[in-house]
């Protein structure tokens, strides 16, 4: 019998029948930073915004890995972020929204994934600020459907696709050779992947640097300048 655990944290004594998909060496600075890259893109008037702890690590891999993608892709845009903490109702998520609306109006934003920030998207969307949305599928966890007041802002989820790290290793586990260590998720891997980016939304020049860039994330040929450990900038 073989247990898969998916994004959860090492038992104290973990049994040799144990598959571990993501959790510890997981690429979350190059999620944030791929969510970066297309809010930069999708931003016409250059204001961007952010939503993020500062004092976790999560929270630090969000905002800087954001940050960096949006000057990698828009180094004119302008940036504004706010904290949220990850354990905010969905009322005190709202007013850190509004607070961001008022001093910044941005044209794209985001937030560290969780239901604070999925709340916080969803009243800037509802206020037609363009949304991308890590670790869930935004548009269908957040708004249900196209129909929902804001759905139409939601510009495209950075997901992590366990299945895919599962599909690569199934014909090894199948002859009995489990892996040894947790399968973090990356781009190398094609793990972490853009899913819902609406037709005609980038131009195709914008359209090739994106596929660009993710390729040299990919092969290592480009940083995303954060530290995936602790979250800080390099």
């Amino acid at each position: 019998m073989l247990f898969i655990a998916i994004d959860e944290r090492p038992p104290a004594a973990e049994p040799p029948n144990l598959l571990r998909i993501g959790g510890a060496g997981s690429r979350a600075d190059q999620a944030a930073f791929l969510a970066g890259l297309l809010a930069g893109l999708a931003s016409p008037n250059l204001t961007v915004g952010a939503l993020s702890d500062p004092e976790s690590v999560e929270g630090q891999l969000a905002l800087n890995g954001f940050a960096h993608g949006v000057r990698y892709s828009c180094p004119e845009c302008a940036l504004t972020s706010l904290p949220l903490l990850p354990d905010a109702s969905p009322l005190q998520a709202a007013e850190v929204a509004e607070r961001l609306y008022l001093r910044a109006a941005p044209d794209t934003a985001f937030a560290q994934a969780g239901r604070a920030g999925e709340a916080a998207l969803r009243w800037l969307a509802e206020r037609g600020t363009k949304v991308v949305g890590m670790g869930a599928n935004l548009q269908m966890r957040t708004f249900g459907s196209a129909g929902r007041p804001g759905a139409e802002q939601v510009i495209g989820s950075v997901l992590y696709r366990p299945d895919l790290l599962l599909q690569a290793v199934l014909p090894a586990m199948i002859s009995g050779d489990l892996p040894r260590e947790p399968l973090p998720y990356s781009l190398a891997s094609g793990s972490i992947t853009l899913e819902g980016v609406p037709p005609g939304l980038l131009s195709p020049a914008q359209a090739r640097f994106l596929a660009e860039t993710l390729d040299r994330l990919a092969r290592g040929e480009l940083d995303t300048g954060v530290d995936p450990l602790t979250g800080a900038e390099k």
